[in-house]
């Protein structure tokens, strides 16, 4: 037989020899199951308990004989059986595995290798025979040749500390010995033990050997002492041990070994300075070690020097770097601390020790808090378990947490939720659970949780002992040979007390029942994702533990079981040791049944064979030799699934192979099933092509990452803690990073665009704002500790405001560095339960009041955000805490969100908001349209610095208005900053570096203190620009990387954009391995944050940020930023490129988001690349729109008005196109248009703006009333029309109502320029309506009375302007920037009191305006304001003839104005007062400067306002002087300098305001036509002054036109004709004035046309050329009709029942249903109008009165016919219970295509049904399949 063996192994391998046989001999034997052992004899029921005797051989490995420790106390529940112990309850012997007490001591050997270093003795000489032999072939003489021996370098002492705390580790000192000894390094290995409570501590080995300490000081320093201590005993907070370890260090290498977590040690003895320690030779003593010291910690001359001691913990990584630094072989070093041979321990460190313990509650939640992941999990394990034996807390940790080191048991021993419950020595130590810590922990246990402690603990049971030893313990059995006391509990009672917490109970083995225990107070489990942030998707299991065939997997199925467990969202029950036609019919499923969209995730584990080259997996009935299921194939089924991000996962041997084969056919697939949508598709396999893979090894890494997270730093910052999902690439590539075992090595590919998929365990909820989380922290630590201290006061005030319950606006201000982010940050900390707890947790008490949890509701941090963005963040967080509804649509901007909290009835809301100056250029926006209309209903505390205006304007904080303000400035903080110095550096720090921090700003004091506690302080500077240039000195890519972060919007970038940025900016290359470096170096300067499902980074601090780059000041001559359009570049090519991989546009990110706001920022140059995009993609219109819109108001604000008509043009057309699809998008058209009004009129293109403005009107009442559009586009009639009706319906909605009255204000002024002045009066009155109070309707009044005043309406206008004097006096009082406003209304009142004959009364308006313009001009930075206000009270002295005090205020004026947008106005205006004060010289230089004001490049608008008005009034200026050629001489520069239509402008009104027949006009007029261009305004204007001219006198032009000759008559006709209001109108004209229809007529129409617009202009032209061929009714038919669907449309219910009752044959029409086709709701109406009237009836009831609308559907269910249901449902949408009487009608009608709700919303479907069953049977079909499982 042994042969046959030998020949077998050697066909298999060649390299077999006698050892190697012998070896597979020996590990045959060892790998052997234990025999059965035969039952022992039976025992009476009264005898003792003993050990039963086995028949057969007893295993391999002894067991350590039993002892018999003092029996436990009666309220022990669990404990070892005792051979000598009797009772009443009968049972059997067993024996309970323990776990190892130390993980990986083979790669613990490995990491001590560098100690077989061999040491050469020179005293003793050895013969070499390689030397001998060559000596011997050079000389032919053979002589001995002797060299140094070589021997083992070091005796080793392993010194264990004594006290009780170290009982728990010493097996782990055991198997450490015994790996020290199997080495074969060490000449000897000792164990020693030491007490160090002891005032003189001894060394003992025994009880009767005793040394003292100096025995192991080794002069010939070959001698390694290893203290292992984890230094919780009271002994290392005194001196005496510590004396010790100084004196072996001096002589010999020392070690002090702590098996704690490095995070715990801060809270032991080992207190000590920490720093790198290196290694000069092999093995010197510790006194030889360099280091690195702090200038804080550098001794005074001729005092003894610190010591050096090398500390490691057991984990490989800090052996290795040790073994590597003591054998000098490693010049980086090994961490440890520093000793000083002074004693600086008091009695006050054992302070602690006399505390009161805290609760369970606290100890659990600052355990959970703070510990680690596997931590956490051994402890929540133990959850039911009251006590515990400490072997089988470490089978826990190996078993169940096998990625838990040891560090992280000694981290739940040392936790405080244990205490010692019985014994002092591995045999006998048991621990139990404090009081109240058992119901805490068991609301963090699942059912799995308790379900896999249960199968863990029954199948050890039965399994053979380890080679460590057993527990013995007794198992209940009535039949059983001993008799177990009733007091004490056998070990394997730890399963059953599992088990009984489980329904059904599992049936292991009878064992002791406890009575019930009274079920805990049930806690909040730690946040998880919730449902809206799981990606959905299914889950495919296939584990394979027992095979028919082969060899069995015990781990294979419970691996896939417990994984798929962790898949929150993915559903799909696993197959556990299926056949493979169980596994085929399961996987073509997949296919037969596929999903839509989400993900897959697909795991198989079992066995796996390379068969013809195809990778077969087996099934339960494999044997692999011809069947089984190939990769390919599973790998087919999955592509087809449906899925669109597809995970595969395989766990067994030879997995490696066909990898890429597998890929391929996933990613061949897809491209053909999700052509055009963005997918993924990636394969993860446990070892290579040639590897095995152990059982259980690759299943509970997975576990492990989807437990705890990544391990490596790297994607730690890429596994956001703020990202509910990760994607399957990054899942990949951490398990890969993280694989710590030589066993097998996984392998990952991937292909294509990897979305989130997989639930992040790292996952925090994001409650708090990160920037402010950190800032109130005073830095970051891994445990996150809180450095906050002092400024009591002022965080009492914040904390007064938020717990007022006043709304108001309250801000938080000072210089940059101050606190003002820590000083909220920290209230909002408070306010957070989690970081509350966590504060709490850390003991320290502080003096500030306590703002209560949960009393901030939003907070919100809003660097680089806009105001809609800002909106949407603060609208998420008050839907999250049910303060609002959520939105209809995606997101809520800022007008919806202040329209929502005008309904919130109850305490106004807290809301912080950080960083407003950060916000680039929306903090103002920000400001104004969303945080002071949000405070009238809100608490808002905002922390700013001051900012101003570019352009001029009130200061940031004047806008702001707050009712209280905290200036930080203010507060002297030195002793705060020392406080914190203090508490981060610690008392050793020299108190002068404590005195030059402490004058520091608290942000520089941080920043400086990093850097001390990173480096030890070497050269630090104390200043922030020092501080940040020796951050960016570290990494030399630290700088491009950085400042690149500076362009980022939102939260940040995601890490391709922050790539492509950086290299486009600074135009290097860069790689991920550049982030991670700046990430580990300068990681507290970059912020991780999650946007989008992505991590994301941006800068922590702004003021880093400047220091980068510094804040860009535009200008008219350069609007954007230099670098914007690199930037915008840079993305736009990146989203190209990612777009021609076949990932859609509009997939979530960063680009989705803010591509287009770049684009919008850096000018036109780069939107075309946007415009390229959209050209492959539709989708992306919005985004050019957007962009548009950003790019015309950046040129808008610098006097580029004309240049941003374009843009405006463009995004209105895209707008207009989106509307019928996305509504949201209305609100968007309305702006634009509104905005390119305003350009046109400021262009002076009076015309065009008419048709914008209008329609900006009729969007805003749409948005108003809720009423349905398709945004077509509107001739100037219907518009008209439309515009004419001054209220709107039930519904309305004030979100938008402030914007409809600034609309109709400046639609009015248009209307005013005209000269249309009662289209001008009816629209300010109708903006007067739209709103209630505010600066809207303050606005809308001063409107209203100027065009009172136009018009006549004298007594109006006084009335009016005095309301509007009213209004503003209100709006001063709270905010100074309604001043300047009030000042100007005062003024228009006195004006009004001069026409009235008040001279009594305009005099006192006009002294009030004084008064309160000295009053604004004690207001700091309001320049701007007071200018305007000086300029209007020039104007208001001058109307009550007080010339001397209007001339000083035209002078005050002129110099404030001076720069700024009204300097010519000004000037104009000071001439004018010179004139009057009859200073006609000052005036004549004083207009010519205004002159030459008009022409600078900034003032361009005024060149056709301001200018012609100055040169009019210089023209009689000059003449008064007699000096007429000066006015000659300053036209000539004009036209000179002047082109286009500004100088046809110019010299069509120089000839307007030329008397009648001037020889000079033709001339002017004449040359206005060839530079007027195709303004059809500027060519009306034209020809009616030329016109004008020639009726008074002759005319001098070669030729005359005909339009000159035109009939005056007929031309008055014509024009009565087109401007006619109404479509009715204008044919009753062209009814009753049939000329207008003749050729004569020709030249009059045309003519008249140049007074609309040119659209208008071919539609009324388009009518007459109708009207001439088919006539006059058949020609406005079709208008008529489209402007009663307009009425009809919106109209209110009642009016529209009037109009079905006297117009419905109209209505009826084929044409009007043709022109509301789009608006389905109107359609409907009138499809019922024709066919169910009685229906419609119904339907109009239930849209006067909506809470009717359920009750009228109910009645219509059974009685309407199904499509008059329909239509009626369709008429009442939006209604939540729309989609469910659709399905009725569909149901009624014997449609069986049903569109069934979301299983969320089945219930309520099915409530509502239950109304409906008994007069619809047939509903009850819906009804079960509404029952029916999803």
């Amino acid at each position: 037989m042994l042969d046959r063996l030998i020949r077998g192994l050697t066909a298999f391998s060649a390299d077999i020899d006698a050892m190697s046989v012998a070896d597979v001999l020996w590990l045959a034997r060892a790998m052997q199951p234990e025999p059965e052992i035969a039952p022992p004899s039976a025992t009476p029921p009264d005898a003792t308990l003993q050990p039963a005797t086995p028949e057969l051989d007893s295993p391999r490995w002894d067991k350590p004989p039993l002892e018999e420790p003092e029996p436990p106390h009666e309220d022990d529940v669990v404990a070892p059986v005792q051979d000598d112990e009797t009772g009443a309850r009968q049972g059997s012997r067993t024996g309970l595995p323990t776990g190892r007490a130390l993980a990986q001591t083979l790669d613990i050997a490995r990491a001590l290798r560098p100690f077989k270093q061999r040491f050469l003795n020179i005293t003793r000489r050895e013969l070499s025979v390689d030397d001998t032999i060559e000596h011997y072939v050079a000389t032919n003489i053979l002589t001995p040749v002797l060299v140094p021996a070589k021997e083992r370098w070091f005796n080793v002492d392993v010194v264990v500390d004594g006290s009780a705390s170290m009982a728990a580790w010493d097996d782990t000192v055991t198997e450490l010995m015994s790996v020290l000894r199997r080495m074969g390094a060490f000449r000897t290995v000792e164990k020693w033990h030491i007490d160090p409570n002891q005032v003189k501590p001894l060394l003992h080995k025994t009880h009767e050997v005793s040394l003292k300490p100096r025995a192991l000081r080794d002069p010939r320093q070959r001698r390694l002492v290893i203290v292992v201590s984890d230094c919780v005993a009271e002994g290392w907070y005194r001196e005496e041990i510590w004396s010790v370890l100084r004196d072996w260090g001096s002589a010999t290498h020392t070690l002090l070994l702590n098996p704690l977590p490095q995070k715990l040690w801060r809270r032991t003895g080992l207190d000590q300075p920490a720093s790198r320690l290196r290694q000069s030779r092999p093995g010197a003593p510790n006194s030889d070690l360099k280091f690195g010291l702090s200038p804080l910690l550098r001794r005074k001359p001729g005092e003894p020097p610190w010591l050096p001691l090398p500390v490691v913990g057991l984990s490989v990584t800090s052996l290795a770097q040790w073994a590597r630094t003591a054998m000098a072989k490693d010049p980086t070093g090994c961490d440890g601390v520093l000793l000083s041979p002074v004693g600086d321990l008091s009695s006050e460190d054992l302070d602690h020790l006399d505390e009161d313990p805290p609760d369970g509650r606290e100890l659990v939640e600052s355990f959970r808090l703070t510990a680690s992941g596997p931590a956490w999990r051994i402890v929540v394990l133990c959850a039911n378990q009251d006590v515990l034996h400490v072997r089988v807390l470490r089978f826990i940790q190996r078993e169940l947490v096998p990625d838990a080191q040891p560090a992280d048991l000694a981290e739940v021993l040392t936790s405080g939720l244990f205490h010692e419950a019985a014994g002092s020595t591995p045999e006998e130590l048991m621990v139990a659970l404090r009081d109240g810590v058992s119901e805490q922990l068991s609301t963090y246990a699942s059912t799995l949780d308790t379900w896999t402690l249960v199968n863990a603990l029954t199948d050890y049971t039965r399994s053979e002992a380890s080679a460590l030893g057993e527990v013995t313990a007794v198992v209940l059995d009535e039949a059983g040979e001993l008799t177990v006391p009733e007091h004490l509990r056998p070990f394997a009672r730890a399963a059953r007390k599992a088990a009984e917490l489980l329904e059904p109970s599992p049936e292991p083995e009878p064992v002791t029942v406890l009575p019930p225990e009274p079920e805990p107070e049930q806690q909040a489990p730690p946040p998880v994702p919730t449902a809206d942030t799981l990606m959905k998707g299914r889950f495919v299991g296939i584990g394979v533990s027992s095979y028919e065939l082969v060899q069995p997997l015990p781990h294979a199925a419970s691996d896939v079981r417990e994984f798929g467990a962790l898949l929150r969202g993915l559903v799909g029950e696993p197959l556990a040791d299926p056949t493979e036609p169980e596994i085929r019919a399961h996987m073509k499923s997949l296919r037969t049944k596929p999903q839509d969209g989400g993900a897959l995730v697909a795991l198989w584990s079992g066995h796996a064979i390379p068969v013809a080259g195809n990778l077969r997996l087996l099934a339960r009935d494999n044997d692999g030799a011809i069947d089984g299921i190939m990769l390919h194939e599973f790998a087919l089924w999955c592509a087809a699934s449906g899925a669109h991000q597809v995970l595969i996962i395989i766990d067994a041997c030879y997995s490696g192979a066909q990898l890429d084969e597998a890929v391929r056919t996933v990613a061949a697939v897809q491209e053909e099933l999700l052509a055009g949508q963005v997918h993924w598709a990636g394969v993860l396999v446990a070892c290579s092509s040639v590897e095995t893979a152990r059982d259980g090894l690759f299943g509970g890494k997975l576990r492990n990452l989807l437990t705890f997270g990544p391990r490596t730093a790297e994607d730690v910052w890429r596994w956001s803690d703020r990202t509910p999902l990760v994607d399957g690439g990054a899942f990949g590539a951490a398990l890969l990073n993280a694989w710590d075992s030589d066993i097998q090595r996984p392998r990952f590919m991937q292909y294509g665009s990897a979305q989130p998929m997989l639930p992040n365990p790292l996952y925090r909820p994001p409650s708090i704002v990160k920037h402010l989380l950190l800032a109130a922290r005073g830095g970051d630590s891994p445990n996150g500790r809180s450095w906050f201290s002092g400024r009591t006061a002022e965080v009492d005030r914040v904390v007064g405001w938020v717990r007022s319950g006043v709304s108001g606006l309250r801000v938080v201000t000072g210089s940059p560095g101050t606190g003002k982010s820590a000083l909220v940050g920290r209230v909002v900390s408070l306010s957070n339960p989690v970081e509350r707890a966590r504060l709490y947790a850390a003991g320290r008490a502080w003096r500030h009041t306590d703002p209560g949890e949960n009393s901030i509701v939003a907070n919100v941090h809003v660097r680089a955000m806009d105001t809609n963005r800002a909106a949407d963040v603060i609208s998420r967080q008050m839907v999250t805490a049910g303060l609002i509804p959520p939105p209809e649509e995606s997101g809520r901007d800022a007008a919806e969100l202040v329209g929502v909290l005008a309904r919130h009835t109850g305490a106004p809301p807290v809301v912080v908001v950080d960083g407003l100056d950060e916000a680039r250029g929306e903090s103002f926006s920000i400001a104004t349209t969303l945080l002071t209309r949000i405070a009238r209903y809100c608490t808002v505390i905002v922390s700013t610095r001051q900012a101003h205006r570019l352009g001029g304007g009130a200061p940031l904080l004047t806008e702001l208005s707050p009712v209280e303000v905290l200036d930080l400035d203010a507060s002297n903080n030195e002793a705060d900053v020392r406080a914190y110095v203090l508490a981060r550096l610690g008392p050793d720090v020299l108190p002068s570096t404590v005195d030059e921090l402490a004058k520091l700003p608290f942000l520089t004091a941080w920043m400086v203190t990093d850097q001390v506690l990173a480096d030890g302080g070497a050269d630090v500077g104390f200043s922030l620009d020092l501080a940040f240039d020796r951050e960016l000195a570290k990494v030399p890519s630290a700088r491009p990387l950085l400042t690149a972060l500076t362009w980022s919007y939102g939260a940040g970038f995601p890490e391709a954009e922050w790539l492509a940025v950086a290299e486009a900016l600074s135009h290097q290359k860069f790689s991920r391995d550049d982030i991670n470096a700046v990430l580990a170096e300068l990681g507290p300067q970059v912020l991780q944050d999650s946007e989008e499902g992505s991590t994301v980074f941006k800068l922590t601090h702004q003021t880093f940020a400047d220091h980068l780059r510094m804040p860009f000041t535009p200008s008219r001559d350069r609007v954007f930023a230099p670098g914007a359009e690199l930037v915008a570049n840079a993305l736009i090519q990146l989203y190209r490129q990612r777009m021609e991989a076949g990932v859609p546009p509009n997939v979530p990110g960063y680009l989705r988001r803010y591509a287009w706001r770049h684009c919008g920022n850096a000018g036109g140059i780069a939107l075309d690349g946007l415009r390229e995009l959209a050209m492959m993609n539709r989708t992306l219109l919005p985004d050019i729109a957007f962009a548009a819109t950003t790019v015309a108001n950046e040129l808008a604000q610098w006097g580029r008005g004309d240049e941003a008509i374009a843009p405006l043009v463009e995004a209105a057309e895209h707008f207009r196109v989106l509307v019928p699809t996305v509504r949201t998008h209305l609100a968007d058209l309305a702006h634009v248009l509104h905005q390119l009004g305003l350009r046109f009129r400021e262009a002076g293109r009076l015309q065009q703006a008419v048709a914008p403005a209008e329609e900006a009107v009729v969007r805003y009442r749409e948005l108003v009333a809720e009423t349905p559009t398709t945004a077509e586009a509107l001739t100037h009639k219907r518009l008209a029309q439309r515009i004419a009706k001054t209220t709107t319906h039930g519904g309305d909605n004030p979100t938008y109502a402030s914007h409809l009255s600034g609309a109709l204000v400046d639609l009015s002024e248009v209307y005013a320029m005209l000269n249309r002045r009662h289209e001008a009066l009816s629209t300010a009155r109708d903006a007067v309506a739209a709103v209630e109070d505010g600066a809207p309707q303050a606005r809308a009044m001063m409107c209203l009375a100027a065009r009172c005043r136009e018009t006549g309406l004298r007594y109006e206008a006084m009335q009016r302007s005095k309301l509007a004097v009213e209004l503003y006096y209100a709006l001063s009082q709270t905010n100074p920037v309604s001043l300047s406003a009030l000042v100007g209304a005062l003024v228009e009142l006195s004006l009004d009191y001069l026409t009235l004959g008040k001279l009594a009364d305009a005099d006192l308006a006009t002294q009030q305006a004084a008064e309160i313009s000295g009053t604004l001009g004690r207001h700091a930075a309001f320049r701007p304001q007071l200018a305007d206000a000086a300029l209007s009270l020039s104007v208001a002295y001058s109307m009550v003839d007080r010339t001397e005090a209007a001339l000083n205020a035209a002078r005050q004026a002129a110099d404030l104005a001076d720069g700024s947008r009204i300097h010519a106005q000004a000037l104009h205006n000071l001439m004018r007062r010179q004139r009057d004060a009859d200073k006609p010289k000052e005036a004549l230089a004083t207009g010519l400067r205004a002159v030459e004001v008009c022409l600078l490049p900034e003032n361009a608008q005024e060149l056709t306002t301001t200018l012609p008005a100055a040169l009019f009034t210089l023209d009689t200026v000059s003449a008064g002087l007699r000096q007429p050629a000066i006015v000659d001489e300053a036209w000539e520069r004009l036209t000179s300098r002047l082109t286009g239509p500004t100088l046809a402008t110019l010299l069509m009104l120089r000839a307007a305001s030329a008397r009648a027949g001037d020889p000079q006009a033709p001339e002017w007029l004449l040359r206005a036509l060839t530079h007027v261009g195709q303004s059809r305004q500027a060519l009306h204007d034209v020809h009616e002054i030329a016109r004008r001219h020639y009726d008074s006198g002759p005319w001098p032009w070669d030729s005359t036109p005909d339009w000159l000759t035109v009939d005056r008559t007929l031309l008055r006709t014509a024009r009565a004709w087109v401007f006619a209001r109404t479509y009715a109108e204008e044919r009753a004209f062209l009814l009753s004035h049939p000329e207008l229809l003749s050729s004569t007529a020709d030249v009059a129409v045309t003519e008249a046309l140049y007074g609309a617009s040119l659209v208008e202009a071919q539609v009324i032209q388009s009518r007459r050329t109708t009207a001439q061929q088919q006539g006059v009714e058949q020609a406005y038919r079709p208008w008529l009709l489209a402007s009663l669907a307009d009425e009809f449309i919106d109209a209110t219910p009642a009016r529209r029942r009037e109009l079905l009752a006297t117009r419905r044959n109209e209505l009826l029409d084929r044409d009007v249903r043709k022109s509301v086709r789009d608006n389905r709701a109107v359609h409907a109406m009138l499809l019922l109008a024709e066919k169910d009237s009685d229906v419609l009836d119904l339907v109009l009831d239930a849209q006067e009165n909506p809470e009717l609308t359920t009750e009228v559907l109910r009645r219509l269910a059974p009685a309407a016919t199904p499509q008059a249901l329909t239509q009626a449902v369709t008429a009442l949408e939006p209604h939540a219970m729309a989609a469910l009487y659709k399905a009725v009608a569909q149901v009624r009608a014997g449609d069986a295509r049903l569109a069934l709700p979301e299983v969320n919303e089945r219930l309520a479907w099915i409530n509502e049904l239950t109304y409906l069953l008994p007069s619809v049977p047939t509903l009850a079909a819906l009804i079960r399949e509404l029952s029916a499982p999803a």
